[in-house]
């Protein structure tokens, strides 16, 4: 018993100094979604302009200010501190300002076989990928 101690009381305490480790860590926050928000149909429309990185692609349950980007005309986003993973991005021109999708918004996102519907974006941990919409 007393050999087999030492060996586990130095492996336990190796361990809990990794697990602390923020490098070590897989799902670690380090992840950027950036491009453009073109305007489309929305040219000449005014309103903020929400971008998220959302899991669903169903613009009713998006969460327009949770991971997200606010822009206060069309051009550049950049949704930082997200996790690998895959994500559906999305604009809303919030033309009567109260921060969720409704008639006489316009919407759009990363659609890249032209269905109508938000396609996936794979983003790998610790980069950046650059998807206008």
């Amino acid at each position: 018993m007393k050999k087999i101690l030492p060996p586990f009381i130095c492996l336990t305490l190796c361990l809990c100094a990794t697990c602390q480790n923020p490098n070590t860590l897989i799902d670690k926050a380090d992840s950027t979604l950036t491009g453009k928000v073109l305007p489309g149909e929305a040219a000449g429309i005014s309103g903020p302009i929400y971008v998220a990185a959302s899991h669903t692609n169903e613009l009713e349950k998006i969460d327009w200010q949770g991971q997200s980007d606010l822009l206060t005309r069309f051009g550049t986003y950049e949704i930082k501190e997200l996790t690998g993973g895959k994500y559906y991005i999305a604009a809303l021109l919030d033309v009567n300002r109260n921060a969720k999708l409704d008639s006489g918004d316009y919407w759009g996102g990363h659609d890249a076989n032209g269905d109508g519907r938000l396609d996936i974006v794979t983003l790998a941990g610790g980069k950046t990928v650059v998807q206008d919409i």
